[in-house]
């Protein structure tokens, strides 16, 4: 399966940037007393195949669920939990923004840019 620019990462919405191969837990359990080896042979045109962004996959690991809708929500689990601190980032109000210096109302805004994201992520 190729990703191409349209793509979007199954579990979050953002951009597709690898595939993702899954092995339901049903398969897995008839052949539980293989080699990791044989396993593989065996499981071969038996995985499915979603677009990813980096960051699930990784957050995914080879973490193994009953659903693709579990995998899901462990994905919006652990992006909440990585990203604890940004999301209890305070809105600023534009008055407060001016008041600070230059360097820090642009910090703050690109936070609350990223905060948007993660939020919209975790939504999808």
């Amino acid at each position: 399966m190729t990703t191409g620019p349209a793509a979007r990462c199954y579990y979050c919405g953002d951009v597709a940037t690898v595939t993702e191969h899954v092995i339901p837990r049903s398969i897995l359990r008839q052949y539980a007393h293989l080699s990791l080896d044989e396993l593989r042979q065996v499981t071969v045109g038996r995985k499915l195949v979603v677009p990813a962004c980096k960051e699930c996959n990784y957050l995914l690991g080879d973490s193994m669920q009953e659903t693709i809708n579990e995998r899901k929500n462990l994905v919006k689990k652990k992006l909440a939990k990585r990203y604890k601190k940004l999301l209890r980032m305070p809105n600023w109000t534009r008055e407060e923004l001016e008041e600070m210096g230059p360097g820090l109302a642009k910090y703050i805004q690109h936070c609350v840019e990223e905060k948007r994201w993660i939020r919209a992520r975790i939504a999808y």
